[in-house]
């Protein structure tokens, strides 16, 4: 509650972004409002017109809510709905005055049949109406996050409660509302979801799912990382032994671009093979195409004893041993450089 003429301070949990919203549109700073996008905001001089349902969007590792509902207190605030009234003799005249008070939010207890009555000295009469409560429409993303490999479909899926057939849909990325074009679909009411074929790294951000009725507006939030790792360069590489390379790889890890390495020295016929470099995020693994690497050397000779002893003018056989070159594979990626 707050009284009017006065100023009043929303606290928000704590986060590292923050986003304030009344009756659920953005809010600026500005003569009234200022801390727009701070964790505590602040009304300045507080009239009636100031009441409502303030919410602060805040980020600590997804995007959260919180919301506050602002009733304002002060004298009554009594007027007529004209100044100035003209009447003839003999005529009638309806005077009508509004008064208005501080008033508490509507709660689900306030619904049903409400009646008027009137009387005079001729009897009495009464009119009724009715009203019907009802909520806006709640919604939940069901992960906090979601992985996905560069090539990969993802689904992104939720859960809306109290929705009701005219309530409404709608997906953004980064505020940006998402389209049911190309390689997105996007479900229904009864089955709300945003699928992403072909994930592309620029897919990789937030994403929030609003859901809107007559009654108001929800929504949740979630992130999603894309993982993607591939070598640069050709993926058949021919070098002489003892020379040296070093192998480049390119990582996209969440939301990040790493440049991990491989440096070989000297190199070796025990070092031909084939290489890939990887990154992983809980159990997904991005890992990048072959890249074959030929290492020319001469073969390793050597004979089967360091000493031989044989009779003058007869002959003999020198035995000699080649080592043949061997494959095999290594594997590189973030912290294995």
């Amino acid at each position: 509650m707050a009284d009017t003429r006065t100023e009043k301070r929303l606290n928000c949990r704590s986060g590292t972004q923050f986003l304030w919203k009344r009756n659920g549109l953005n809010i600026n700073d500005n003569m009234k409002y200022s801390n727009t996008t701070s964790k505590v905001l602040t009304l300045l001089n507080v009239d009636w017109n100031d009441g409502g349902k303030y919410r602060c969007n805040y980020s600590n590792e997804r995007w959260k809510v919180q919301d506050f509902y602002l009733v304002i207190q002060g004298k009554p605030d009594i007027r007529f709905l004209k100044t100035h009234y003209d009447v003839g003799i003999g005529g009638s005249v309806n005077m009508e005055c509004q008064i208005g008070t501080a008033r508490p939010p509507v709660t689900k207890t306030d619904g049903g049949e409400y009646r008027c009555y009137a009387r005079n000295e001729r009897g009495d009469m009464f009119a009724k109406t009715t009203v019907q409560i009802e909520n806006p429409p709640q919604v939940n993303i069901n992960e906090n996050y979601y992985i996905s490999r560069v090539g990969d479909n993802v689904t992104i899926g939720g859960k809306i409660r109290d929705a009701h057939s005219k309530s409404e849909i709608e997906w953004e990325k980064s505020s940006v509302s998402q389209n049911n074009l190309g390689r997105k679909t996007i479900g229904n009411i009864s089955y709300p979801f945003l699928r992403i074929r072909n994930v592309q790294l620029n897919d990789a951000g937030n994403y929030t799912l609003l859901v809107r009725n007559q009654y108001g507006e929800n929504q949740d939030f979630t992130i999603l990382k894309v993982l993607s790792a591939s070598i640069t360069g050709t993926n058949h590489l021919i070098k002489k032994a003892n020379e040296s390379i070093t192998l480049n790889c390119k990582v996209y890890e969440e939301t990040a671009l790493n440049n991990p390495s491989l440096q070989l020295t000297k190199l070796k016929r025990l070092d031909k093979g084939n290489f890939t470099c990887e990154t992983s995020f809980k159990k997904i693994t991005a890992r990048s195409s072959i890249l074959h690497l030929d290492v020319q050397d001469i073969p390793f000779v050597s004979t089967s004893r360091k000493k031989f002893e044989v009779n003058r003018g007869l002959d003999t056989v020198l035995l000699v041993l080649m080592t043949p070159i061997q494959h095999r594979q290594r594997f590189i990626g973030p912290g294995m450089v």
